[in-house]
């Protein structure tokens, strides 16, 4: 009778703390998920800097959490942003890091596979810049014509690399 008084409250406890444990939990993947907005709303803004300094910021608070880096694949976008961030500040290696490891069924391949070849030229590697742009150009043939300004880009660097080597 008196080992189950003692052992009941200890139960509950256990269950409290399983709940706060959900609930942290739940609150830990808000709050990531917040610093990623706040990370992708300076990136819309401009501040370039603030947005990979937020994005380092996440990546380093979830990096215990997951070693493999797999949280990130469930937040959108995250490859293109963190792509995108380190090509306008001018770091083509960080930018090829991450538009390399992007997955390749993103609803912006076409923007990922420019980016592709603007950092294969950067790089001097003239053959590779040509196959990407060529993947732009070819996807975006029948595309909406918003996408439009994006497949002449593509082409008139296909273009000036053909030019250049003849």
């Amino acid at each position: 009778k008196h080992a189950s008084l003692l052992q009941r409250p200890y139960r509950q406890n256990e269950e409290t703390e399983t709940q706060h444990c959900k609930h942290q939990g739940q609150y830990d993947q808000w709050l990531h998920m917040a610093k990623f907005w706040i990370g992708f709303s300076r990136y819309s803004l401009g501040d370039i800097e603030g947005a990979r300094a937020q994005f380092d910021e996440l990546e380093w608070e979830m990096a215990p959490v997951a070693t493999d880096h797999s949280w990130y694949l469930g937040l959108p976008r995250w490859h293109l942003l963190r792509g995108e961030a380190a090509w306008q500040a001018g770091d083509v290696e960080e930018a090829r890091r991450w538009f390399y490891d992007a997955p390749q069924e993103t609803e912006n391949y076409s923007l990922l596979e420019l980016r592709k070849g603007q950092i294969q030229e950067a790089l001097g590697n003239i053959e590779q810049a040509r196959i990407h742009y060529a993947r732009v150009a070819e996807v975006l043939e029948s595309a909406d014509p918003e996408a439009q300004p994006r497949r002449e880009e593509a082409l008139e660097r296909l273009t000036a690399l053909l030019e250049a080597e003849a």
